[in-house]
């Protein structure tokens, strides 16, 4: 640990700062989050979904807690494994997790480098374990799901690391499904950057879906998707599960026909306008007849219909005007990819291995979940709060160890501006 001289400050010469204090932590509200991943069992779900092969002799620190340890450090926003020889001195992160479960930078990028594709599998399981902890509501009768892809920088020679055109940039192009009520990440799949958006989709939500059948037979859901998504598998794959999709369709000669001629103008109007209509539109390779929409608008004092947007769904009941606004509601899912890589490192790609890139990318999308799963359990009034947030008023503030018979207490400054909010947090946790 860097130490610090006794410095005296220009504002105060009376005044010096050192690195001394001892049992002091920086990171006390981390507590916070680990008796919360203790109270809804978060080891147990781990050791019953991910299998480790773990081959070493004689080891102290079990996979288990290498990776819950990880977890922790994702969520306090320290995403390189070098951050945990520090990190592991902190006296409340030593005392919470227990002397076996603090890691150093190398027992934690051994552990990344040991995992399989099986457990990159296992972990996707996980995450949907994760979020059944809300997803099981039976008073929730309907679900939207959000698909889409995104892009990752690479920075030198990752393998799969490809130039994708439409980034214009080297890197992965990962596909994500979010459940749009809770914000919580069902799904996350690393891909070769040069693949298209569709690529594997089908086969990517599938066991999602079939997960979520399984767990709530009664919910009625709903997939949405961008032009990417447009592929006849990708319909089939939700059709055959009884699920509805929204998916854009990308124009085409055919298409521009039919919606000229079906929202051709009839007068001049003074204000804005808009329409919308079906038409008569079918693929041979659809595996069914599918409906699909057009909504129109025009600009004041045109004749002419200047945006048209295409929708292909398999959802015969809704009404037109519905269905657009459904569809334009999934713009929160760019949010929501915003906060998993800003926040919890999901595009941190810094290792040669693509196993080992996307080992790191879905310990961060698990990390992402447990923070979404706070926040809905203990902060349901407030729950679209950022992590950086929740780090500024929960997570980052200072708190002094001290040692007494038979017990350890950890005390908080009286004059910490988010003590209320700090203290009804951890109530609820314990009445959890």
């Amino acid at each position: 640990m860097l130490r610090l001289r006794a410095t005296s400050l220009q504002c105060n010469p009376h005044l010096s700062v050192i690195n001394d204090a001892g049992q002091l932590s920086n990171d006390a509200g981390m507590i916070l989050p680990i008796e919360f991943t203790n109270r809804i069992h978060l080891k147990n779900l781990i050791r019953n979904t991910i299998f480790f092969n773990d081959e070493r002799k004689f080891a102290k620190i079990s996979f288990v807690y290498l990776f819950e340890f990880t977890l922790m450090l994702r969520i306090a926003g320290y995403c390189t494994d070098s951050a945990a020889n520090t990190w592991r001195q902190d006296p409340a992160i030593r005392i919470a997790l227990g002397e076996y479960g603090v890691a150093s930078q190398a027992s934690i990028s051994r552990f990344i480098a040991s995992l399989t594709q099986d457990n990159l599998v296992e972990t996707q399981n996980l995450l949907l374990k994760l979020a059944d902890v809300v997803l099981k509501d039976p008073s929730r009768t309907e679900m939207i799901l959000d698909i889409d892809s995104t892009h990752l920088d690479t920075f030198g020679h990752q393998e799969h690391a490809t130039y994708n055109g439409h980034y214009s940039a080297n890197g992965y192009h990962p596909l994500l499904v979010f459940d749009d009520a809770t914000g919580l990440l069902l799904g996350a799949q690393l891909r070769p950057g040069n693949v298209y958006t569709s690529s594997d989709a089908d086969t990517f939500i599938a066991p999602i879906l079939d997960h979520l059948k399984a767990l709530r037979p009664d919910m009625n859901i709903t997939v949405r998707g961008d032009s990417g998504f447009a592929k006849p598998e990708f319909y089939a794959a939700c059709a055959k599960r009884s699920v509805k999709f929204i998916v854009r369709l990308k124009k085409n000669n055919r298409i521009n026909e039919l919606t000229t001629t079906a929202t051709q103008a009839t007068e001049m109007t003074t204000d804005f306008q808009s329409e919308d209509h079906e038409l008569d539109y079918q693929v041979k390779i659809w595996a069914d007849n599918y409906r699909v929409i057009v909504h129109s608008e025009s600009k004041a004092e045109s004749f002419l219909w200047d945006d048209h947007t295409l929708l292909v769904t398999n959802d015969t009941k809704i009404p037109c005007e519905t269905l657009i606004t459904r569809y334009r509601q999934r713009g929160r899912v760019e949010d929501l990819i915003k906060e998993l890589k800003a926040g919890f490192a999901f595009d941190k790609t810094d290792s040669h291995s693509f196993t080992m890139n996307a080992a790191r990318a879905l310990i961060s999308a698990v990390a992402y979940n447990i923070v979404q799963l706070f926040k809905l359990i203990l902060i349901p009034f407030d729950a679209r709060k950022t992590i950086a947030t929740l780090r500024f008023e929960l997570l980052h503030f200072t708190g002094k160890i001290t040692h007494h018979a038979h017990r350890i207490v950890l005390h908080l400054a009286s004059s910490q501006v988010f003590s209320g909010f700090i203290g009804n947090v951890l109530n609820d946790i314990l009445q959890m």
